[in-house]
């Protein structure tokens, strides 16, 4: 898995990219570039902005499936929906 780890402060929260929704952002992003040089670049900030707003406050976003597992972003501009799996990982 790729991470993203993301230290805005101490409270901030890992984003870990699967290698499915990493290849998912690349393609997005080339699609985005042959659309219009820069739009690729748009893209993946708008993409970093997301991951930000979640490694933050990732309680806030709903649940997408009853077993209450997947919560939804929606990055409103590009109309990408992430999908987002919170995980509790204990420290020893």
């Amino acid at each position: 898995m790729l991470q993203f780890g993301i230290s805005i402060n101490s409270m901030a929260h890992k984003v870990v990219i699967t290698p499915f929704a990493y290849n998912d952002e690349y393609e997005t992003y080339v699609w985005y570039e042959e659309q219009h040089v820069g739009l690729g670049d748009e893209f993946l900030n708008e993409l970093e902005i997301a991951y930000r707003k979640i490694a933050n406050n990732p309680h806030h976003y709903g649940f997408i499936d009853e077993n209450k597992i997947l919560r939804d972003y929606l990055i409103r501009r590009s109309h990408i929906l992430l999908s987002i799996e919170l995980r509790t990982i204990q420290l020893k």
